[in-house]
């Protein structure tokens, strides 16, 4: 339905948004695909991406149509992990990451942004971990850190978690390039705001 739409009336944003978002509507959590059920989720996201670029050519300036995209790229490169393709992945969050370093330039009081930005970078660092690229992923984490850091000092309270994420990612590529005082700083830091977030009911 959504499909002839945009055949028949492809001036209409909104048929081409929501034809991409019921593409990209996929499941990527590894658990529940099986190897077709990844080729087929990875061919809808392939999809989604190729009228997300002419949706983006023809309203160059609709931030949400580039947020769209952005998780469109996301969601694509945790399938091509799942597929073992390493060097489309990193590609894919490559990608999502320069869309969303433009959204956050161009939207800087948007503390949204910039959370979403760190998150991806930390995505992008643990693939690096697993390829032991430590250096690299470590240049990701730090900037993670200053970002999120920053948002939940200036009272962006859903910058916490991804931070205690970050915390802890740093600890783990610390200690992997043999600076385990410092990675246990990380790991205690990571374990304090963890606990601020979720008291226990002694």
């Amino acid at each position: 339905m959504l499909q002839r739409l945009v055949e028949t009336h492809g001036n209409v944003p909104d048929y081409r948004y929501e034809l991409i978002e019921t593409y990209a509507k996929v499941s990527t959590r590894e658990p529940e695909l099986d190897p077709l059920d990844r080729i087929e989720t990875e061919s809808r996201l392939l999809t989604a991406l190729k009228h997300s670029e002419q949706l983006i050519a023809a309203h160059p300036n609709v931030p949400q149509y580039v947020a769209s995209r952005v998780q469109v790229y996301f969601k694509l490169a945790a399938i091509q992990l799942q597929l073992h393709e390493p060097l489309d992945a990193r590609a894919s969050y490559e990608a999502a990451l320069n869309l969303q370093r433009g959204l956050v330039q161009q939207f800087p009081d948007v503390p949204s942004y910039g959370t979403s930005y760190a998150a991806m970078q930390l995505a992008l660092a643990r693939m690096l971990i697993e390829q032991r690229e430590f250096s690299a992923a470590r240049e990701l984490v730090g900037d993670s850190i200053d970002r999120l850091q920053a948002n939940y000092e200036q009272g962006a309270v859903e910058a916490a978690a991804p931070l205690a994420d970050a915390y802890r990612t740093m600890g783990r590529v610390l200690e992997s390039l043999g600076e385990v005082d410092l990675g246990k700083e990380f790991f205690d830091k990571s374990r304090v705001l963890h606990d601020q977030l979720h008291p226990r009911s002694d």
